[in-house]
């Protein structure tokens, strides 16, 4: 936001005629972290916030709705904070990489060619618990050593399609009942997986539940998978790409176009116009953490190269 404050500001003192209206935008709960929901701010600027969210509780119990009531704001006010296309002409973000590749390549600044789809389930292995100490190793229906099974054949499914920039993540897992001496009856656990590609990320899905029904039935447990999130892939536009890299060119700088592996407000704003992303240098690809750091001098050429996109996205529109 405060690069965003920075270039506006530039701009808009550099260029006193400029005929075009500059927003920046500060938007909250994107991460989803306290509530079951992703990207909601840029959802209602974007006009298309799923009120079903508002139901969403935290580990408190506190719904969203009641969240946004105690901030002193009105749930039935949302649609109001909607943008209408007609008066919106692009939408830019400036983020942390959050990955290694620029400080790997030792640029700068990176050009978001899209946004990958993500599909998030629960998956449930069911067995038999029994006692650790009489129930031989030829007749146990171990739910966990059957989880651990489905788990490496959903890595080798992500690897294998890894030059197509699919991941595939098991980020939680949870065993019951969770005694030492007790074989595990019932494992949980989470999956993520992600690509640039639509149809390849369904099609490795496809693929890690059909393997995942094939452990279960020589192991003679069950699996059962739960979708409870998908986002589809959203391209970055190609015009404000090409603006973009004119603009980081203007300073004398190399660059490169990458997809973004993480989900942005970008993604939903895309809904509402075209929409882009600058991407700048962090320090290990770190980020979500106390050690995330992108250096000020990185940060400033982000800040330079979003005032020259402005002044270029403004041209293009007179």
């Amino acid at each position: 936001m405060i690069a965003g404050i920075i270039a506006a500001g530039h701009v808009a003192r550099a260029n006193p005629g400029l005929r075009l209206g500059l927003d920046v935008l500060a938007f909250g709960d994107e991460e989803g972290s306290r509530f079951r929901s992703t990207l909601t701010s840029s959802s209602a600027c974007a006009g298309v916030f799923d009120a079903s969210a508002l139901g969403f509780p935290d580990r408190d119990g506190v719904t969203l709705a009641d969240a946004i009531k105690a901030y002193g704001k009105n749930p039935a006010e949302i649609a109001a904070a909607a943008y209408r296309p007609a008066d919106v002409a692009g939408y830019i973000e400036a983020h942390i990489e959050q990955g290694p590749v620029l400080e790997a390549e030792n640029l700068p600044l990176g050009i978001v060619t899209g946004i990958v789809g993500q599909t998030r389930m629960r998956v449930v292995v069911l067995g038999e618990q029994g006692h650790a100490g009489t129930v031989p190793m030829t007749m146990r229906r171990d739910a966990l050593t059957g989880a651990a099974e489905i788990i490496l054949d959903i890595e080798r499914t992500a690897r294998e399609h890894g030059a197509d920039r699919m991941v595939a993540t098991v980020g939680r897992i949870e065993a019951s009942p969770g005694a030492t001496n007790v074989i595990p009856g019932r494992v949980g656990f989470s999956l993520e997986v992600r690509s640039l590609t639509d149809d390849l990320r369904r099609g490795a899905i496809a693929t890690i539940r059909k393997d995942a029904q094939f452990v279960a039935t020589g192991r003679k447990i069950e699996v059962t998978f739960e979708p409870f999130h998908e986002t589809e892939t959203t391209a970055c536009d190609p015009a404000m790409q090409d603006l973009l890299e004119n603009a980081i060119g203007d300073l004398g700088l190399a660059t490169t176009r990458m997809p973004s592996g993480a989900g942005h407000d970008a993604q939903i704003m895309a809904r509402l116009c075209p929409a882009a992303m600058l991407f700048v240098r962090c320090r290990g690809g770190v980020s979500h953490n106390p050690a995330e750091y992108a250096s000020p001098h990185d940060m400033g050429l982000a800040v330079a190269a979003l005032i020259r996109f402005i002044e270029r996205f403004a041209a293009a529109q007179a």
